[in-house]
């Protein structure tokens, strides 16, 4: 850009200064006809806005020092709009004019994607977000617009090489010959979603393209020196016709005294609101070191408390294994005495046979002596030795 004939304008990355922006519907087609690379024919709009009462500290500071026992000056808040642009427009496409929706959404952080998927839903659930149409044979039917939503994004995307423009394109697939498709059904094209995304910080100092040249007056590298904001230095000689419009509206936007304290208000919540993100970020990462700890104290104390159940358990078993050893001892000793016993019972009835049979021998070899039975007599009826008769027999004459 030249050097010469330089003049001071506004950022359009605040919210303030964007919603000034768009807000003239002439100078809302020109930027969507950049963004969109086609023509809106037809532009209606109407803003999706919250506003938040917030009274930043350095104000505070500043009643405080003026008042100080003054009641009513800390009372008063700042009241700062951050503005979601809804439009409904005709743009050309090369099937003819077409209607569609357009979301336009400026952040700060890019994190709070909840909110972004709550809002798109919201247009699509949107009743006039529907056109009716005929059938042949006179039904009617609604037929759901198209969306595109538009987003700029102050503080960028997290992946650092992530490129200043992506778009994306809702294009439909035959999954049989993975050949694009044309939109033409009332079902798909209720259904089509396109994303625009603008990666702010990635900005490059020299602006080629006409989209970059738009996308340029988000910069937010310059401060004034004497408020502070963020501005730019620019000459409306550099920018094409077509964007001197924009750019005039920016220094305008700047000329004005309660713009430029909204702009510095802006500043000091952002500030702020940083500051508390930062914190919450590191209170994240302490819950989540506290979590780690709990977890890995807990995890120690499970081991322990499974080392000393398998140490029990451990325990437990030796106990049961001498308590088994101790009966099988119990049961080996019952069973030798009982063996014994059985030995020694046994031994006895041998003795007492042995007895009777010495004592029925005795009485047999008395009768045949008394009946005078000869030593041949006795050996065949007794069965015994001679010896043993003869031993008998002197026995029996003692």
């Amino acid at each position: 850009m030249s050097e010469k004939n330089k003049t001071i304008a506004a950022s359009a990355i605040y919210d303030v200064v964007f919603k000034y922006l768009i807000t003239d519907l002439d100078i809302a087609k020109t930027i969507l006809s950049i963004i969109l690379d086609t023509e809106v024919l037809h532009l209606q709009f109407r803003p999706q806005e919250f506003s938040q009462e917030y009274t930043p500290k350095e104000k505070i500071q500043k009643q405080t020092a003026k008042s100080k026992n003054k009641r009513s000056s800390i009372t008063q808040k700042t009241k700062l709009t951050i503005a979601r642009i809804d439009f409904s427009a005709k743009i050309r496409t090369k099937n003819g004019p077409q209607i569609v929706l357009i979301e336009i959404q400026k952040v700060h952080r890019p994190d709070e994607i909840m909110n972004f998927r709550a809002y798109i839903g919201k247009q699509f659930m949107d009743k006039q977000a529907f056109q009716i149409k005929q059938k042949s044979r006179g039904n009617e039917y609604k037929v759901g617009y198209p969306v595109i939503a538009i987003y700029f994004l102050g503080d960028g995307l997290n992946d650092p090489k992530a490129p200043l423009a992506i778009q994306e394109k809702s294009v439909y697939i035959d999954m049989l010959t993975q050949k694009p498709i044309p939109i033409d059904d009332p079902f798909l094209e209720g259904l089509r979603l396109s994303k625009y995304i603008f990666n702010l910080p990635s900005l490059k100092k020299k602006p080629e393209s006409e989209l970059e040249m738009l996308l340029s007056l988000f910069d937010n590298k310059l401060k004034h020196k004497e408020d502070k904001v963020f501005v730019l230095s620019l000459d409306i000689n550099d920018y094409s016709e077509k964007l001197q419009p924009v750019v005039t509206r920016l220094i305008n936007a700047y000329k004005d005294a309660k713009t430029r304290e909204t702009m510095e208000q802006e500043n000091i919540l952002i500030g702020e609101l940083d500051m508390l993100h930062d914190q919450i970020a590191r209170m994240q990462v302490q819950l989540e070191k506290l979590q780690l700890d709990i977890t890995a104290e807990t995890q120690a104390r499970n081991r322990e408390a499974t080392l000393r159940e398998e140490e029990r358990q451990k325990r437990i078993k030796e106990r049961q294994r001498r308590i088994e050893e101790q009966r099988m001892r119990e049961d080996e000793r019952r069973m030798r005495e009982e063996a014994q016993r059985l030995k020694e019972e046994q031994q006895i009835q041998i003795e007492e046979e042995r007895r009777m049979r010495i004592e029925g021998e005795r009485r047999l070899i008395g009768h045949l002596f008394q009946t005078h039975c000869d030593l041949d007599t006795m050996i065949r009826i007794s069965n015994l030795s001679e010896e043993r008769i003869k031993e008998i027999i002197a026995e029996l004459k003692k």
